[in-house]
């Protein structure tokens, strides 16, 4: 039987595929036809706060 915390962690990975497909919608306001993903938004947020944190 799986526990809930395994559940959950299942769930939270399979949040995260899903953010691959869903785009910023902040940019269509400006008239971006391509915005980026949330996912590629996340991912550079990520890797810049790891970088100001090594500083």
């Amino acid at each position: 039987m799986v526990d809930d915390a395994t559940r959950g962690t299942a769930s939270s990975i399979s949040e995260m595929s899903v953010l691959r497909r869903v785009a910023r919608t902040g940019w269509w306001f400006t008239g971006n036809k391509a915005p980026e993903s949330v996912a590629e938004r996340s991912f550079r947020a990520g890797a810049i706060g790891s970088m100001l944190a090594m500083r």
